[in-house]
């Protein structure tokens, strides 16, 4: 399996079930303390996309992967969002 190294790339969007997630968390999701919506920038949306990316065969490309950002950057929320789906 590939790994994402420095930054992945935007997948097709006929290859990823990364839609299909962001979607979802749209109407679902929300902020635990203000119930406002989920809103994900353009570099967590580009990692979901990448992260359910899939091959020839209907697999995940990834089976593991890392964002590494500065504190207060959104990793643990976009971490549970992806645990929430």
């Amino acid at each position: 399996m590939g790994a994402i190294r420095i930054r992945p790339t935007w997948p097709d969007p006929m290859r990823t079930l990364g839609w299909a997630v962001y979607y979802w968390a749209m109407d679902n999701l929300v902020h635990g303390i203000t119930g406002d919506p989920l809103e994900l920038n353009n570099e967590t949306l580009q990692f979901w996309l990448s992260w359910y990316e899939l091959d020839d065969n209907g697999g995940f490309v990834r089976d593991r992967g890392a964002m590494r950002r500065a504190r207060g950057t959104g990793k643990s929320p976009m971490a549970g969002n992806l645990a929430d789906c």
